[in-house]
């Protein structure tokens, strides 16, 4: 009999492997991204477990694991399904950006996982069965490659995702998701700093302006130290004085 498996440990893995994966992919650039855990706060019932945001791409990701109990789930779905009637375009949207991902402890890979979009996570056969490895691999990818899109067909895809996002939201009543995000930016040399997102939800910065908010960061972290350093060397100095 195998051992249960819960959701966030799935999750947890899945995000530190696709922290190694995006670095694979990073080829001596700067990456900039939000990759937000929602499962457990007010977020996760208005929006998902995983919010994943970039400059090119954002992802909204629902994980269950085979066999768990899915009322809550079923009515959403229900509800979102209904609310896309007759709107071709917002289904695409949903297609492309909202996922459903079922993991099962039971198959003979026990990283093997299902992947569907949410829209059709309840009413197709046709959910990709792929390792958790191969799946991460496809995230990077699809990140690497929304880099090199156009700006402007990056910034008509942003338009459409901050829509959809708001639509989700909206669907579950008018709570407000009560917390905020974090952006993870990298520099060509590795360097990492954090910045606060106050609405997990803005997802119309441009690629210039996350650089921008990497540079002023790093910036500051940079002028913070050498000051530190200058302290620390001034003390000393102090000292041998003595």
């Amino acid at each position: 009999m195998h051992p249960k498996i819960y959701e966030n440990v799935i999750i947890g893995n899945f995000l530190y492997g696709l922290g190694f994966a995006m670095r694979q992919h990073a080829d001596g650039v700067g990456h900039q991204g939000a990759v937000n855990l929602l499962q457990q706060t007010p977020a996760d019932t208005l929006l998902g477990d995983v919010l994943m945001t970039f400059p090119g791409m954002s992802r909204l990701i629902e994980f269950k694991r085979k066999g768990a109990v899915l009322n809550k789930e079923t009515v959403r779905h229900v509800t979102l399904t209904k609310a896309l009637e007759d709107k071709s375009a917002l289904q695409r949207v949903s297609r492309r950006m909202h996922l459903y991902l079922e993991f099962s402890e039971t198959e003979p890979d026990a990283a093997s996982i299902k992947v569907t979009s949410y829209l059709d996570a309840f009413s197709s056969d046709d959910a990709l069965t792929q390792t958790m490895a191969g799946c991460i691999e496809k995230f990077a990818s699809d990140v690497s490659e929304s880099a090199r899109m156009e700006p402007a067909v990056r910034a008509a895809q942003r338009e459409e995702e901050a829509f959809y996002l708001k639509l989700v939201r909206s669907l579950q009543g008018e709570g407000s998701i009560g917390s905020g995000g974090m952006l993870l930016m990298s520099d060509a040399e590795g360097r990492l700093a954090y910045a606060y997102l106050e609405d997990l939800s803005a997802l119309r910065m441009t690629t210039r302006e996350w650089s921008h908010a990497l540079d002023q960061k790093l910036q500051r972290e940079l002028t913070r130290s050498m000051s530190r350093e200058h302290s620390m060397k001034r003390d000393r100095g102090h000292g041998l004085e003595r």
